[in-house]
Formats: C-alpha cells, sequence, structure tokens
C-alpha cells in the first residue's frame, strides 16, 4: 500500500514538472519575439523546454499505463522501493524551473529588443543552467519507462505461442538492450556536465543536494539496468521478468502496444551509437591494487597541475579515472565512437560503463626531468571508479618504455664514465697507433 501511494505521490510530481516546463516554454516563446539577435537562441531554448515537458508528460502516462495493466511490476516495485522518481523530480528541482519562469516573465518583458537582449544577456547563464539537469531528469525517466517496456515484452514471450510473434519480440528485445546500455552512457555524460556546471567541491547546499541526489539515482538506476540486462532480473528479485510479471489482463497480452511512444522518443536520441558492438568487459579484482603512486597532472588547457595520487593495478587491462576527478584537474573527455559502449568490472564484481576517455600528461614532479619525462597516459572514464585515478597495463608499460630505459642508459653512461682509465696530470702516453692514419700494425 505504501509503494502505491509512493508511486502516486511521484505521477503527480511528474506531471506537476511537465506542467512547469511548458509554462517555461511560453514565457521564451514570448520573450523571443522581441529579443531582436537573440530571438533564435532563446527560441531554441524553448524547444528544449518544451520537448522536456512533453517527453515527461508522456512517460508518467505510459508508467501510469504500465501499472494499470502489471499489477505487480517488479520494476515499478523496485522505482518504488528506492523512491526513484521522486528523488529525480525534487522540489529543489522544481521550485527552480518554476522561479526560472517567473524571474524570465518578470524582468524580460520590454518593447525594446535593446533591454530584452541585454536583460538576456545578464540572466542568461542562471537559465541555461536548468538545462543539464533537465536534460539528466529526461534521459533517467526514459530509462525507466524503456525497463518497464522490456518487462512487457517478456511477458509477451512468455505468453506467445506464435514462433514469428516470439521471433518479432526477440528483435525488440534486442534492440530495446542497445537503447538502454545507451542511455546508461548518456545518463553518465550528463552527469559530468552537471559536475563541472555546480563545481565538484562546491559550497553551495543545493548544488551538493543536487550531485548527492544525482549520484544515489545513478547507482539505483545502472543497477537496474545492468542487471536487466545481463540477467533479466530486477535486482533483489530471484525470478526471471518472463516469469515474475502478473498481467492484470492475461488473455489480452497479446493485444498490447509492444512498445510505448516514449522509446521513439529516445531512439531518436542516442544517434549512431546504437548500431556498435559491445566489446568485452574489463575485469580486475579488489585483490589487485598493488600500490600507489603520486604525481601531477596537467589540465587541459596547461594553465594548472594538481598533485594527485593514483593507484597501481597490474592486472588492470586499461587505466581508469572518474568523472569527479577528470573535472577536478581539468581534463577534458572525449567520445571514442569507434570502441562501441565498454563495461568495466572492478571491486568485488561490480561493473560500470565506459563512457569515453581522456589524455592526461602525467610528471613524477611539478615539472618533468631529462630521466623522467612527461608521459601522455590514455585513460577511460568511469562514472563511479571509487578510487578515482587508476593506472593499469598501459601505464606500467609507458613508464618501462619511457623512464625505466632512460635510467638504464644513464647508469650506463655512468659506470663507463667511472671505470674509464685515470692518468696522473702531467703523465704521457702513448698514442694507440693503430688510430694513426697510415701506421699497419705488424
Amino acid at each position: 500500500m505504501a509503494e502505491t501511494v509512493a508511486l502516486v505521490a511521484s505521477f503527480a510530481a511528474l506531471v506537476q514538472i511537465a506542467g512547469y516546463a511548458n509554462k517555461f516554454a511560453t514565457v521564451l516563446y514570448d520573450v523571443s519575439q522581441g529579443a531582436g539577435s537573440a530571438m533564435e537562441q532563446i527560441e531554441n531554448f524553448a524547444i528544449q523546454a518544451r520537448t522536456f515537458s512533453d517527453t515527461v508528460d508522456l512517460a508518467q502516462t505510459s508508467l501510469k499505463r504500465h501499472r494499470r495493466e502489471f499489477k505487480e511490476s517488479p520494476v515499478l516495485e523496485y522505482i518504488s522501493r528506492h523512491r526513484v522518481l521522486e528523488n529525480i523530480v525534487s522540489k529543489s528541482t522544481r521550485k527552480r524551473l518554476y522561479d526560472a519562469t517567473r524571474r524570465v516573465k518578470k524582468t524580460m518583458r520590454s518593447r525594446s529588443p535593446l533591454i530584452v537582449f541585454l536583460r538576456w544577456m545578464y540572466q542568461k547563464s542562471s537559465i541555461t543552467a536548468l538545462f543539464p539537469e533537465m536534460e539528466h531528469i529526461k534521459s533517467s525517466i526514459s530509462l525507466i519507462v524503456n525497463t518497464a517496456t522490456f518487462e512487457v515484452i517478456m511477458s509477451q514471450m512468455i505468453h506467445s505461442s506464435s514462433r514469428a510473434e516470439k521471433k518479432q519480440l526477440e528483435g525488440e528485445i534486442k534492440r530495446l538492450e542497445m537503447i538502454i546500455e545507451s542511455q546508461l552512457r548518456t545518463i553518465d555524460r550528463l552527469e559530468v556536465q552537471l559536475i563541472r556546471l555546480h563545481g565538484p567541491h562546491s559550497s553551495s547546499d543545493e548544488s551538493i543536494g543536487l550531485i548527492k541526489s544525482t549520484n544515489r539515482n545513478r547507482e539505483v538506476l545502472f543497477k537496474l539496468g545492468k542487471s536487466i540486462l545481463h540477467s533479466g532480473r530486477v535486482p533483489g528479485t530471484s525470478s526471471h521478468l518472463s516469469s515474475s510479471v502478473k498481467h492484470s489482463k492475461r488473455q489480452k497480452s497479446r493485444r498490447q502496444t509492444h512498445i510505448p511512444p516514449c522509446l521513439e522518443v529516445n531512439v531518436s536520441a542516442v544517434g549512431p551509437a546504437l548500431d556498435l558492438p559491445r566489446r568485452a568487459i574489463l575485469r580486475s579484482n579488489e585483490d589487485s591494487w598493488d600500490e600507489s603512486t603520486s604525481g601531477y597532472v596537467q589540465s587541459a588547457d596547461g594553465q594548472r597541475i594538481q598533485p594527485v595520487t593514483a593507484f597501481i593495478s597490474k592486472a588492470l587491462e586499461c587505466n581508469v579515472i572518474s568523472i569527479a576527478t577528470m573535472v577536478y584537474l581539468g581534463l577534458v573527455m572525449e567520445e571514442d565512437e569507434g570502441s562501441g559502449v565498454d563495461w568495466l568490472g572492478f571491486e568485488h564484481g561490480k561493473e560500470e560503463i565506459i563512457i569515453g576517455y581522456v589524455i592526461l600528461t602525467w610528471m613524477c614532479n611539478d615539472y618533468p626531468s631529462r630521466l623522467r619525462p612527461a608521459l601522455t597516459v590514455r585513460c577511460e572514464v568511469s562514472g563511479n571508479c571509487q578510487r578515482g585515478l587508476v593506472f593499469g597495463k598501459p601505464f606500467s608499460e609507458e613508464v618501462r618504455q619511457k623512464w625505466r630505459n632512460r635510467e638504464d642508459n644513464e647508469e650506463q653512461s655512468v659506470f663507463e664514465t667511472e671505470c674509464a682509465p685515470i692518468h696522473d696530470e702531467g703523465e704521457e702516453t702513448e698514442p694507440d697507433m693503430r688510430m694513426v692514419d697510415g701506421y699497419e700494425s705488424e
């Protein structure tokens, strides 16, 4: 009963934030008409706000319908138990959206395009700061809808007697798995934007609360997504979705819509990553953390050098950096378009998705030396690498090639110098006649 009440309250919160976003879009549209050269820019933000409103509204409609048709839905029970929707659409988020709407409506209305333009430039940063958070909400809710859709298809699979229909459903499941995997990656990237926007070390209570809430939701959603992708089960349940779902209208289950409309929104959003193959999981165990090393990393713009401690793992097949550490060091993430969606397994079987990579400059001191020059290191970006920065086999190989070889050569040079024959001052030595042109030894 408590879970039912929580879901009803969460659906009401979705309706409310969709309404706020719709009003926000309307106000932005109105303001854009008299904004002169800023008109197109403001209109684009209005379109984003309207799309957010429509997506959230469609998502809550799909989830309400899913709840009616599947009275004992493991997915919705999991979402309700962890208060996911309530945390995603928090009161503070709704208040910020409501306040932004009032602020724009109150201060940016003017008959002078110049005045509107100047006011827009003054308030632009506070208004646009809402959009990464809105995108994060939209992606998180869409992921929930797609896991519920997965539940629907699994139910249809178990009750279908037609071979052709089962084959079609299998194709839909594979497609949906790729979409869920891509959405997990998108959520991680949006978290990078939120951390950059609010700062990894922000002292603002609002920013700290937002980042904590985002991290908490991310953990719950990733656990749900990975469990469904890898085992077809909701975390905390022992039975497969195909056998655990009870349809309230079993005889009509075949006639239910296969994929809710909200899924089509996400298909267009995830882009070409859907067609990329999944690569093998890179694994390392907790016991394989061998040592740590301290050094310095140069920011991407070259303006600052930050001290950092990295852990060394001889068993890890790649170097790994967390989102928070990447932001702290001032690095810029790149997307490896040819690598597909990778997973990293470490720390007692825990798995994390790899969302991109960074190229960092590592130095053992705050300035490079002749024997130990700066190293260029590629690190895979993981959403929640608990140790911040972990160097694996590639780093060890780079150290061996760039540092140890130089040190060995230097030691050999010193040895040859120290072992050279020493002569007293003024002592004459006979030249090696074999080195004199024209001399032939008998």
